[in-house]
């Protein structure tokens, strides 16, 4: 008995393609991502697609892919006539961006101490460490460890989205640091530590209000922490 034609033939052959173009897209994604979220990528610099493949050792095609996905996540911006560059991001937005947080850090807070195992509570522990170790000379270290705190407890709250979206406007605040602050005092990276266990220990009591009341005071005086810090650097 003759087999019926696959409507998906070929299809298989593509999708080897396909997954290969992905895997290399996420990793040029994620290669310039970190070397802009660790200042290692000079802002007035141009990103250059060419230039980037060649120090990736990959072609062209997956890197103006990451940078489409960098650009749409605000992290970098095409200038007409320039080129690609690294975003700038003013004190003002930095301090807009604040203000946002306290809304969504605090719903996830509150869904965490309803949802999270220990697991969870580990991980969360476990970023805390590093951000500690990083003091006080590793700054980007200590931020990205802080950011990944955040993470966690997004996925202990089992709210993708406003986990996604509270990541992206800490990678946002955290590059105006990055790129304008090459030291940052020891007393403030540690009282972002502190603010943070202050809501991991409301999450751990399942307490959601406290843990919701933790993480909007957190928002609140890292706001006034960096205000004064840029009011006294002008």
């Amino acid at each position: 008995m003759q087999s019926e034609p696959s409507p998906f033939a070929g299809f298989a052959d593509q999708l080897k393609l396909d997954r290969r173009a992905v895997r290399l897209r996420e990793l040029a994604y994620q290669a310039i991502k970190q070397a802009i979220l660790s200042g290692a990528i000079d802002s007035s610099a141009p990103l250059i697609e060419e230039r980037l493949g060649l120090m990736l050792q990959i072609s062209r095609t997956p890197v103006r892919e990451a940078l489409a996905i960098l650009e749409h996540e605000g992290l970098i911006e095409a200038l007409p006539y320039k080129g690609i560059f690294v975003k700038v991001v003013t004190v003002e937005s930095f301090l807009k961006m604040y203000e946002a947080l306290e809304t969504v850090e605090a719903a996830l807070a509150r869904q965490a101490a309803l949802r999270a195992d220990a697991a969870d509570l580990a991980a969360m522990e476990h970023s805390l460490g590093r951000a500690e170790r990083c003091v006080p000379h590793d700054i980007p270290g200590h931020l990205a460890a802080c950011r990944m705190f955040q993470r966690q407890l997004g996925a202990c709250a089992h709210n993708p989205y406003l986990a996604d979206f509270l990541v992206g406007i800490e990678e946002r605040a955290d590059l105006y640091l990055i790129s304008t602050w090459h030291t940052l005092p020891a007393d403030k990276m540690r009282a972002a530590i502190h603010d943070r266990r202050v809501i991991l220990a409301a999450v751990q009591a399942r307490d959601p209000e406290a843990a919701a009341q933790a993480a909007e005071a957190h928002a609140q005086a890292a706001r006034q922490r960096w205000r004064a810090l840029f009011s006294s650097a002008l």
